[in-house]
């Protein structure tokens, strides 16, 4: 631990498992204080009791109305929130356009988009008015290779996280200062 993120309030997004997990416990071991969001109710409890000096909401990160109680919650346990990470991602284990059938392309689009990319601009709206209290506040939104190098998951997956990409791209060039 090298105390880099000292000082530093984080609400992390996504975070019962995964790379949301790792995110969670390395911001910790850096010295943050730590909120976080996840939707699954085990997964909650297990945040509580393996940390509790964490902030957990439940919800869904795709609820706009969830990701504001989880800004609120973790504001009000730590003075602020100046730093949003967004974790949150299902994968779709390669499935080409051949493999979707035709009659369930348009629900495994939105389900994929509305967890890849919705849950991010959900968490950012969100957060926004509360990381705007800070100077130097920080939206970290996790990508995955994928949205560099195609073939690294099917068709839905990769263009959700090149989505994710996109949306990086504009809001760095949207709020920079």
């Amino acid at each position: 631990m090298t105390g880099w993120l000292e000082g530093k309030r984080a609400l992390i997004v996504g975070a019962g498992s995964g790379i949301g997990r790792a995110v969670v416990d390395a911001y910790l071991d850096e010295g943050a204080q730590v909120g976080v969001l996840e939707r699954d109710r085990a997964k909650c409890e297990k945040l509580r009791i393996d940390l509790p000096g964490v902030v957990v909401v439940e919800g869904d990160a795709t609820e706009y109305a969830d990701n504001v109680s989880a800004v609120t919650a973790t504001a009000d346990a730590f003075g602020g929130v100046d730093t949003l990470v967004n974790c949150v991602g299902i994968f779709d284990f390669y499935k080409g356009i051949r493999d979707i059938p035709t009659d369930k392309l348009g629900d495994a689009f939105s389900e994929m988009y509305t967890t890849n990319v919705l849950s991010h601009l959900q968490s950012v709206k969100a957060a926004l008015p509360e990381l705007d209290k800070h100077a130097g506040a920080s939206i970290v939104l996790a990508e995955s290779a994928s949205s560099f190098y195609p073939g690294r998951g099917g068709v839905l997956y990769v263009s959700s996280k090149f989505a994710v990409r996109g949306l990086v791209t504009t809001l760095a060039y949207e709020l920079a200062p």
